[in-house]
C-alpha cells in the first residue's frame, strides 16, 4: 500500500511524496561536487528528470523527480562550505520538531554539525553526530519558515 503526503515549505510549492519517501520517514540526498554530472548518471539509469531549487545561502539544489514524486535531492557541495568531504547519499531521519530533536540530541551526548537549513519544497534540515561520532540527518518536513531558515 503506497501512503501519500504532501509538503510544503513555507510559500514554496507543494509536492506529494510516495510511501517510500518521508511519508515513511526519511529522505536521502546526494551530496557531491559535480550536480551536472550526478543529473546526467542519475538521470539515465533511474530515468528521474530534475528541477533546480534555490537555498537561501546561495547553494545548487535539485529535486529528483520520478514521474510525480520527489525521490530525493541532489546538493553540490563547495570546497568553502565543505572542506574536503567526498561526494556520499546523506539519510535524513524525519521529526516532527526539529529544535526538540537538537536540544535531545545534545543532551544525550550528540553533537550539531550543521544548524538548521531551509531546503524549499523540503524542510528545515539539520546535521548531528550520535553520541558515538555517527552522522545522521534530521528532517522537519514542511515546516512555515522565514527568511533565515528559523521557525518564526
Amino acid at each position: 500500500m503506497h501512503m501519500q503526503t504532501s509538503v510544503s515549505a513555507g510559500d514554496a510549492m507543494a509536492f506529494t511524496l510516495p510511501g517510500n519517501g518521508l511519508a515513511d520517514g526519511w529522505w536521502h540526498e546526494l551530496n557531491c561536487r559535480d550536480s551536472r554530472a550526478a543529473i546526467s548518471f542519475y538521470g539515465r539509469v533511474l530515468n528521474w528528470r530534475f528541477e533546480e531549487v534555490p537555498l537561501r545561502d546561495g547553494s545548487r539544489y535539485h529535486l529528483a523527480r520520478q514521474g510525480e514524486w520527489a525521490v530525493c535531492g541532489i546538493l553540490e557541495m563547495d570546497e568553502a562550505r565543505h572542506g574536503d568531504l567526498p561526494d556520499h547519499w546523506m539519510a535524513y531521519m524525519r521529526t516532527p520538531d526539529l529544535d526538540a530533536a537538537l536540544r535531545a540530541a545534545s543532551l544525550a551526548g550528540g553533537e550539531i554539525l550543521r544548524a538548521p537549513l531551509v531546503v524549499p519544497m523540503v524542510g528545515r534540515l539539520a546535521l548531528i553526530s550520535d553520541a558515538g561520532g555517527a552522522m545522521m540527518g534530521l528532517l522537519e518536513a514542511g515546516s512555515a519558515t522565514d527568511d533565515q531558515g528559523q521557525a518564526p
